[in-house]
């Protein structure tokens, strides 16, 4: 800015609204409906404001399950997550890359998105 060159643009920020009581998630581009699965785990993320979710605390939150069995329920969440990465790309277009960081020890949501529940 001091030599007279533009600021470089920020990269887009990504806000998304979830309500799990009407099962759907919006962005200011359009509104996903009848998908609790997905409002479900982007809520946990959310919740976690950006520290990693492990896949057995995801799991137990979403399926409201007592164990969490890596055999058994890693394909359910890793399906659920691949959708979810799906819903989130047609959300936020103007985003690029993932929404949803894969770490060693769980998943999160990226720097820059903003997804907040409904009350």
């Amino acid at each position: 800015a001091l030599l007279g060159f533009a600021p470089a643009p920020a990269a887009a920020q990504a806000a998304v609204v979830v309500d799990l009581a009407n099962a759907t998630i919006a962005s200011r581009h359009e509104v996903v409906k009848r998908r609790p699965l997905a409002c479900a785990l982007l809520a946990c993320l959310a919740d976690a404001q950006g520290q990693v979710v492990p896949a057995e605390m995801l799991y137990r939150t979403v399926w409201g399950a007592d164990e969490y069995h890596p055999l058994r329920h890693r394909n359910t969440l890793y399906v659920a997550l691949k959708r979810l990465r799906q819903i989130l790309a047609e959300l936020c277009p103007d985003r690029q890359g993932e929404l949803i960081e894969t770490t060693p020890g769980g998943w999160r949501l990226v720097e820059g998105v903003a997804a907040r529940q409904m009350k």
